[in-house]
């Protein structure tokens, strides 16, 4: 256990005792000093003036959110007896180098949040969210608990057999949970994402200390979500207080939970085959659901067999492009039963493990992967043509119309990738996009002068930010994955890197353009005068390393072979590999090594070229080369041709 750890769990201790009555029927309060002067402790002794969330990055992974989590709840016990003077979160934060730097206008930020899909227990997200920020986040949870309770609790609702939503006993009492298969009906799935994604945007300002309009003034490069996190990304651009916040976020959580029981009157569950079922499992396609994704495969390729899977399926059965998350990723619609016969036809190209070390390139099956998602309803397709016209009335009825003027940054449409507030009909296109349009995701977030994409979730390393990162991969646009301090793969950031005050914390992604640059740059050919004689020559790295001009004779048999024509090669100035191929003996090389010396300058070398391919020649040639560099005879390189060496042998 660490230092820090330690001081929490004393911390806690201190805190639970001054939230609790005394065995002898008095208050804790005696207790609130020692929480305050232990906070202090914790802040001076190991935050260093900087926030918590980069000082916990340096702990076990698995111990981070019970230190945030102490923290936090320390922070908001002193805040409600007004014990904050001195403690270092009682003063306005925004010491945030990203935020700052993005104040600056030297980064260009983006928002996104993401759909459905990427995990089965995505209520364990909100689950640990509300645990580790129940001191920052519980007025925000306690009022979308209300939201959902009085919604699914509606005439409306339960004639369509909606669950009754308890969100707060869920999040305190995990007995009380439904089950993960009833979870992922859409009428729960929907807006309880809706809540997870938005609690944790509802952290990020209040940790940083600034307010709604603030905050959202980060994101110049504007805001987005997959699928259903559209209608969050307008909720957050809507917001200028958090009164208003508050407002708009409940408005997106009611539409979810609407949209999600329309959805799922409109498409009631299929149930599937048995075979069917057992084959899919088998071949790890996971359990048949209304909508599949395939990683790997070009959508050219993929579409010859949507057609052909298509032909024998009748207009009301058929399979649809849904979403396209990138060059090789796609997510197709329809029924279960049709998703499985793509799948079938799909199998045919798949590689499954072979070894294909020893099979032509172009004759190569294709290493992809494709499997069910976990949702109940297929959203983006024709499927749910019914469901905007029904869910009217619900919109009227519950006031959840955005207002386009209220909307403070841009909002990227995930069809069309242009700025949602061209249409005055907010909600509607919303509907749209999440039921009946394809999201065309790279379309979505091609926002220019973009540095930073932050994944306000769900999904952590396996949400929308995985897939954006592999998009963007080389172009200098760096993926924070805002919702998780867990570890993250290497090419991303986790949210540790939202609240780090240290200049250096700000990273880039790669940009190979940038880099190509540098390197053409560096390497490029040059120019030169020389002081001495006056001339002008091409100066290159290969010049520089050897002194000679940027122009070689590579070794080749027969025709670098003999010495006269090497000689020649080298008093001309020149660079030349005498070609190993035409030494059949370590004497014979000698000696037309000795040749070659008798006829050049002295102070010049030979760079002999040997054929790997050719075991018995590199067998005496190699040593050799190194015995002569040993006896003083000039042997300047080697260039090792006809074979690449294994890392085994290089290293040898």
């Amino acid at each position: 256990i660490t230092k820090l750890e330690l001081t929490c769990k004393f911390l806690d201790l201190a805190r639970t005792r001054a939230t609790q009555a005394t065995p002898e029927g008095g208050d804790g309060f005696d207790f609130l000093p020692l929480v305050s002067v232990v906070t202090q402790h914790l802040e001076s002794r190991f935050l260093h003036g900087n926030d918590i969330h980069a000082v916990v990055a340096g702990i076990p992974a698995v111990s981070r959110p019970e230190v945030l989590r102490t923290y936090y709840l320390a922070l908001a016990t002193l805040n409600r007896h007004d014990l904050l003077s001195g403690v270092g979160f009682s003063k306005p934060q925004l010491a945030s180098a990203l935020f700052g730097a993005a104040r600056a206008g030297r980064v260009q930020l983006l928002a996104v949040f993401g759909g459905q899909g990427n995990v089965e227990e995505y209520v364990e997200e909100l689950v640990t969210l509300f645990r580790t920020y129940e001191g920052v986040v519980e007025p925000f949870i306690h009022q979308a608990a209300l939201t959902l309770a009085h919604h699914s609790a509606l005439p409306q609702a339960q004639d369509e057999h909606a669950t009754m939503i308890d969100l707060m006993s869920w999040l305190e009492k995990p007995e009380t949970r439904p089950g993960t298969e009833q979870l992922l009906s859409t009428h729960l799935s929907l807006p309880l994402i809706g809540v997870t994604q938005l609690a944790c945007y509802y952290v990020t300002f209040k940790v940083l200390g600034v307010d709604p309009a603030t905050m959202a003034q980060f994101f110049a490069a504007g805001t987005t979500g997959h699928s259903q996190g559209v209608v969050s990304a307008v909720a957050i651009a809507s917001s200028q207080t958090e009164e208003e916040f508050f407002a708009n976020a409940q408005k997106a959580i009611v539409l979810l939970f609407w949209l999600g029981l329309r959805a799922e009157r409109a498409c009631r569950k299929a149930v599937v085959d048995p075979n069917i079922l057992q084959d899919s499992l088998a071949n790890n396609e996971g359990v048949p659901t209304p909508m599949l994704a395939v990683q790997g495969i070009r959508h050219s390729e993929l579409q010859k067999h949507v057609d052909s899977t298509n032909s024998f399926l009748p207009e009301d059965r058929r399979v649809h492009l849904s979403l396209v998350n990138g060059p090789r990723s796609a997510v197709f619609s329809g029924p279960p039963q049709s998703l499985y016969g793509l799948n079938n036809s799909l199998r045919k190209l798949k590689a499954s493990g072979q070894d294909q070390s020893r099979v032509p390139y172009s004759e190569r099956k294709v290493r992809f992967s494709s499997r069910f998602l976990p949702v109940a309803v297929p959203f983006h397709s024709g499927y749910l043509k019914d469901v905007p016209a029904q869910l009217e009335q619900d919109i009227i009825r519950h006031n959840l119309n955005f207002d386009a003027e209220k909307i403070a940054i841009c909002v990227y449409n995930t069809y069309t990738g242009e700025d949602i507030r061209k249409r005055p009909d907010v909600t509607s296109s919303l509907v749209e996009q999440i039921c009946l349009l394809p999201v065309y995701w790279e379309k979505a977030t091609n926002a220019k002068g973009l540095t930073h994409v932050l994944d306000f979730g769900p999904g952590g390393a396996s949400g929308v930010g995985f897939f954006t990162s592999r998009n963007k991969e080389g172009t200098g646009v760096q993926v924070v994955l805002a919702a998780t301090i867990d570890d993250v793969p290497s090419e991303m950031l986790n949210k540790s890197s939202l609240f780090d005050q240290d200049p250096h914390s700000v990273k880039f992604a790669p940009n190979w353009s940038e880099q190509v640059r540098v390197l053409v740059n560096r390497f490029r050919p040059r120019l030169i005068r020389m002081a001495n004689t006056d001339q002008i020559h091409v100066e290159t790295p290969f010049s520089r390393l050897l002194g000679k001009p940027p122009i070689m004779v590579p070794g080749m048999t027969p025709c670098t072979v003999q010495e006269p024509f090497v000689a020649a090669v080298v008093n001309a100035g020149f660079h030349i590999e005498l070609a190993g191929g035409g030494q059949h003996t370590e004497e014979h090389l000698r000696n037309r090594v000795k040749k070659i010396m008798d006829l050049v300058a002295p102070g010049e070398g030979i760079t002999l070229n040997i054929l790997f391919l050719n075991p018995r020649l590199w067998g005496f040639q190699y040593p050799a080369v190194k015995a002569m560099r040993k006896e003083g005879i000039p042997m300047e390189g080697v260039c090792v041709a006809a074979g690449v060496p294994s890392l085994d042998v290089a290293n040898e």
